[in-house]
């Protein structure tokens, strides 16, 4: 937590999912940046009350901003307050303690740059569990996996499952091809289908490149048993494949408050609709 319009948003989302997850718990972190360095303090007890000025200070950030935002929610514990580098203290507290989720707002990090930076940080890339990036209030109690072709949809489905089977909030899950382009002509057909904002079910898709076949049912990319006990298991409402440009992606995913995905590698085509979302995203390893 800081003193900033991120944590504020951080906040009031998790304010709202503990309507919506039964046994939600929060423990607050926030990592003091001294003005000075603390070897130029001294020793002794003047070291020690110029730290327990500092981690007062802190807080009492804490007690401002819960009572700026008057939000309400269960706690594992008080507050943690820490002094040093921001990324390096709470790697470690993540890494020391058993934590289900890490949570921070989003700090207005919208181009494809700025998010890959994000997470390729080492806070992001070591953390030792899932990561939420909240970016807006739960307005639809929606929320979507997000699979691009070759993740492991089953390790997905559990991994939010795991962690938010208490959950009430809807989920759908969208399985996204990126398309193949190899001539000008499939280029500008794949551009018109995307201007049109059409996204295909799988039967549509599996239709096209089977027309001999069109009375069978779509051939399903996740059809193996565990898999879809792992989807039932959780719910899921809709499944849809879309196969467009990847930068219209983010068009689909306007409907939901709450995008779960795993972390996208560089070569990884849903990288520009998780940055330019709106909806708050959790990203799993």
């Amino acid at each position: 937590m800081d003193e900033d319009l991120a944590s504020s948003i951080a906040l009031k989302f998790v304010d709202h999912m503990r309507q919506l997850i039964y046994d939600l718990r929060l423990q607050m972190i926030h990592v003091m940046r001294p003005d000075i360095k603390p070897q130029s303090v001294g020793y002794g007890w003047v070291r020690r009350t110029w730290e327990k000025g500092v981690l007062e200070e802190g807080m009492s950030m804490i007690s401002r901003m819960l009572k700026t935002e008057n939000v309400h929610f269960p706690v594992s514990g008080p507050p943690k307050v820490m002094m040093g580098d921001r990324d390096q203290e709470t790697l470690a507290e993540l890494t020391n303690n058993a934590y289900d989720l890490f949570i921070e707002g989003d700090h207005d990090i919208s181009s494809v740059k700025d998010f890959r930076k994000l997470i390729n940080s080492r806070l992001y890339a070591k953390a030792p569990c899932p990561i939420l990036i909240a970016r807006n209030q739960i307005k639809r109690n929606r929320s979507v996996l997000l699979a691009e072709e070759g993740t492991n949809i089953r390790r997905l489905a559990e991994q939010f499952g795991s962690l938010m089977k208490t959950s009430k909030l809807s989920v759908d899950l969208i399985y996204f091809k990126a398309p193949k382009i190899t001539d000008w002509d499939r280029h500008m057909a794949a551009a018109a289908f995307a201007e049109a904002g059409e996204f295909e079910t799988a039967r549509e898709v599996f239709q096209k490149e089977n027309p001999s076949q069109k009375n069978e049912a779509a051939r399903p990319t996740f059809s193996d048993s565990e898999t879809i006990a792992a989807l039932d298991k959780i719910k899921v409402n809709e499944t849809r494949l879309m196969n467009g440009p990847a930068d219209k992606l983010a068009v689909l995913l306007q409907d939901y408050d709450l995008v779960a995905s795993t972390f996208p590698s560089r070569k990884s085509f849903h990288l520009e609709a998780l940055a330019s979302t709106d909806a708050s995203v959790m990203l799993f390893k």
